[in-house]
This record gives structure tokens, C-alpha cells and sequence, in this order.
């Protein structure tokens, strides 16, 4: 009669059977033993599997103790304390142990761990639920694990190397001419040898960052030449390709020149400045009127921009004196007022005393596209708008001719070695072109000579010139000719 005991990990959602021949039960061992034949677990040296009772969360720590038939177990795979050291082994070898429990190997104490963390509970793992066990044997392991790298690395630290003739190092090879009088070893800092033979290669307790920074990508005109710097004062001292010690000079002329930008004034800023004359501000915002325009309800000077902000925003009421349906195509520009207002922004400009050449850049930069078009207009419909139509025709007159003469295609050269070749022929050797086969050269020029020993006949014949008898020329009857 066959028994059956039921087994499960603890992710495994269906139990799994073990059946044997028998009716008491199956050992631990046995049972471990199918277990990892069944899932195929490997060779059990990595990590220990223990068992438990589904009910009463129980160990099965002695491999001699007979599981009843028809028990639920619980299977856990924990990892082993060392590595290559694991229990699971010996159920794959078929190598009971029969003189102790698996509880013995579980609690083998280790010194280190002991002194660190002692255990104050008197409380065994049997009555230890199975998860906090497994978390203790996980603690465990990393704990084993860090102490036993810690040892290696203080047996590493005070151990001496020992070099065996059989290893090979490749050596840097040193020039066997002294180093130029620029050289710096980029190593230390230093001058006099070459870096493959610098001091410090040998100096276990050296960082190996380097003490010299290069100028690379740094104008010559920007480095200043010092003394050599003292240990502890090469911060931002820096050595060029000649070996000499530098330091970075500040741009000055170039700080100097956005300073000068920075503080001199613009159109803009003369437009947001008080105007020297009342006339000369606009009704609302109380500054130079920028492209003055009057309403015409109530005859009030406005900026172009503010006026029709405040018709938009009003429902096209005046500002001033609320009338009702004021479009922005009924305010009209007053341009007396709009030259009045730009010889005062040139006056503030022109006595601005810092960086007055470049005044008229930024003036002519900073103003609106408004003006620059008025100013147009104006140039055009003054008093020397002829002289301004008469100056563009001309430069327009000159223009074209060059600019055809640039693009004119040129004439294709005549061939003289050929007599009566057609000179708009390519020649024959022109860059570009395939080479023409000799063959075909002769027959153009027999051709040439041809057409020029025999011209070609012509209808045209004079009026009183007799017409030969047809049976001299055609058997056939000529047809008449116009």
C-alpha cells in the first residue's frame, strides 16, 4: 500500500505530492531528497532547504524523525552560510546524518557575530514563526558575509607583495636624451625629467592629480608670466607650451566696451524720460509722445500705441473726453509734433558724453519700424525726393550692366587649326568634354574641305538664261520653279 505526503514552497500556489511505498510515513531526509529531485534544485552546495509543518509552523530539523503520511509540509530555501557550504548537499549525494540535528549547524555560533549583536532571547527557533526565521537566517548570512570581507581586507592591508619572476610588466620606456629646456613633467609639476621617470611613480602614497594645468584654448595675449608659485599657492596658476609659469588676465577692453553699451542711452530710454516740454507728452502716459497722433473729438496729443490700447480696451470712447465711436482710422498724426519730439530725443542723445560714436547705432536699432517708415516716406515726398528718384536710378542703372556682364556667358573660342571649321564648335580638348574620336575629327574636316571645293548649287539663275532642253538633263520633263 502506497502513502503520500504533500509538499509546497511558500510562492507555490498548488501543493505538489511525494508518493512512497508504505503505510507509517517517509523521513526527512527522503523527503528532502525527492523534493530536490523532483524540482530539479541542482547539487544543493549553495543554499539549505528546510521543512516545515503547515499547521503548526514546526521544523523538521532531525533528518531521522518519520513524517506521517498524508502531512502538509512547507518547504523553504534559505542560502547557505558559505559559500559552496550548503547542507542541501548531502540529501543530492544520498549522505544521511544520523548522529546530530540540522538545528545544530542552523545555531553554530560565530564569534564576531556574537560580540556585535547577542542573542537575548532565550526563545528557540522552533517556536519562531517560519518568516522570521528566514529573515534571521538572510541577517545572518550578510552579517557572515561583510565580517569575512572585512578580515580578507586587514589580511590584505598588512600582507607584503611578493613579485614572481614569471610576472611581466611592461615598463615605460624612458628617452635616453635629456628632456628640452621646456619640458614640464605633468605629473608633479615639475621640470628636469621626463614624466616616465618621475619621482612619484614609485610614491605608493601619491594621488596622481595632476599639479599643472595647461593653457589650452586660452589666447597668448590673455596670459601674464609670474614667478614660479609656491607649494601651496598654484591654484590658478597655469604653464604654457614654453614651460613658463602664467596666469589668465581679465578682458578688460572687452568689459570696458559693454560697460560703455551698458551706460549709454537709447532712443528708448530718452522716450521713457520726463519731457522737457508739456506740449511734447501724451495725455495718458505723461511721456514723450512716441509717433504723436491727435483724436479727433477733442484734439489731445496721445502715443500712436496708447490711444488705441485705450479705444480697444474702452469700446472706442475717448480717453479724455468720452465720446462714443471713435475709430482708430479717425486719429490723425500729427507730424509737426513727430519731428518736434525726434529733435529732442537726437538733442539727449547727441549730449550723452559716453560712447557717443555709437549712439546712432543703437538709436537707429531701439526705433520703431513706424518711424523708420515715416522717415522713408519723408525723404521721398521732400523737397529732394527728385535728387533721391534721380540717385536710385542711376545706381540702378549702373548696376544692371555689371551684374549682366557678370552672368554674360562667354564666346566659344574659334579653332584655327581646322581651316573653315565653324567657330561656335566646341573645341576639341575643351575640359569637360569627352575627347572627339580621331575618326570623326578627319571626317569633319574632309567634310569641310568638301563644302569648300564645291559649293552647293543654287534655284536662282538669271532671267535670260535659256532653259536647257529636258533631255539633257532629266529624262523627264523639269518642273517649273518659283
Amino acid at each position: 500500500m502506497s502513502g503520500v505526503i504533500y509538499y509546497k514552497f511558500k510562492s507555490q500556489k498548488d501543493p505538489s505530492r511525494i508518493t512512497f511505498d508504505g503505510t507509517i510515513g517517509m523521513s526527512v531526509f527522503d523527503v528532502k531528497r525527492e523534493i530536490i529531485m523532483q524540482k530539479k534544485l541542482g547539487n544543493g552546495l549553495d543554499f539549505d532547504l528546510l521543512l516545515y509543518n503547515a499547521n503548526s509552523n514546526e521544523e523538521y530539523d532531525d533528518d531521522t524523525f518519520i513524517i506521517p503520511r498524508s502531512t502538509s509540509v512547507i518547504v523553504r530555501r534559505v542560502p547557505a552560510q558559505k559559500s559552496g557550504k550548503g547542507t542541501a548537499a548531502r540529501y543530492v549525494s544520498g549522505a544521511p546524518k544520523t548522529t546530530g540535528a540540522r538545528s545544530d549547524s542552523v545555531k553554530r555560533p560565530v564569534p564576531m557575530l556574537q560580540k556585535k549583536a547577542p542573542i537575548t532571547s532565550g526563545e528557540s527557533n522552533i517556536n519562531k514563526s517560519p518568516s522570521s526565521s528566514e529573515d534571521a537566517a538572510i541577517q545572518q548570512m550578510f552579517q557572515v558575509s561583510s565580517d569575512q570581507w572585512r578580515e580578507t581586507q586587514d589580511k590584505m592591508a598588512s600582507a607584503t607583495p611578493i613579485y614572481k619572476p614569471n610576472q611581466r610588466r611592461i615598463a615605460a620606456s624612458v628617452p635616453d636624451k635629456p628632456p628640452p629646456p621646456g619640458y614640464i613633467c605633468y605629473r608633479c609639476g615639475q621640470k628636469g625629467h621626463w614624466i616616465q621617470a618621475c619621482p612619484t611613480n614609485a610614491d605608493p602614497n601619491y594621488d596622481g592629480k595632476p599639479r599643472v594645468k595647461r593653457t589650452t584654448g586660452i589666447p597668448r595675449s590673455f596670459l601674464k608670466n609670474v614667478e614660479r608659485p609656491a607649494e601651496g599657492d598654484a591654484a590658478n596658476i597655469m604653464i604654457n607650451a614654453e614651460g613658463d609659469y602664467v596666469v589668465v588676465q581679465p578682458d578688460v577692453a572687452s568689459w570696458e566696451t559693454y560697460q560703455s553699451r551698458k551706460a549709454a542711452l537709447t532712443a528708448n530710454d530718452v522716450y521713457k524720460m520726463q519731457p522737457p516740454n508739456i506740449s511734447l507728452a501724451c495725455t495718458l502716459c505723461k511721456k514723450l509722445a512716441r509717433n504723436a497722433c491727435r483724436t479727433p473729438c477733442c484734439d489731445k496729443l496721445f502715443c500712436e500705441e496708447c490711444i488705441q490700447t485705450a479705444l480697444l480696451d474702452s469700446d472706442f470712447e475717448c480717453p479724455n473726453c468720452h465720446r462714443k465711436d471713435v475709430l482708430l482710422d479717425t486719429l490723425n498724426p500729427d507730424y509737426q509734433k513727430q519731428r518736434e519730439i525726434e529733435a529732442v530725443v537726437k538733442s539727449v542723445l547727441g549730449s550723452n558724453s559716453k560712447n557717443s560714436d555709437k549712439v546712432g547705432t543703437s538709436d537707429d536699432n531701439n526705433t520703431p519700424m513706424s518711424e523708420k517708415r515715416k522717415r522713408e516716406d519723408d525723404d521721398a515726398n521732400g523737397p529732394n525726393k527728385f535728387a533721391a528718384r534721380s540717385s536710385a536710378v542711376f545706381s540702378k542703372a549702373t548696376a544692371e550692366p555689371a551684374f549682366k556682364s557678370a552672368m554674360a556667358i562667354p564666346d566659344m573660342p574659334s579653332m584655327p587649326h581646322v581651316q573653315g571649321f565653324p567657330a561656335p564648335f566646341p573645341p576639341f580638348m575643351m575640359p569637360g568634354l569627352p575627347q572627339m574620336p580621331p575618326m570623326m575629327m578627319n571626317a569633319i574636316a574632309g567634310q569641310v574641305y568638301h563644302n569648300n571645293r564645291n559649293p552647293p548649287r543654287t534655284n536662282s539663275r538669271p532671267s535670260n538664261a535659256s532653259v536647257p532642253p529636258p533631255s539633257s538633263l532629266h529624262k523627264n520633263p523639269p518642273t517649273k520653279t518659283n
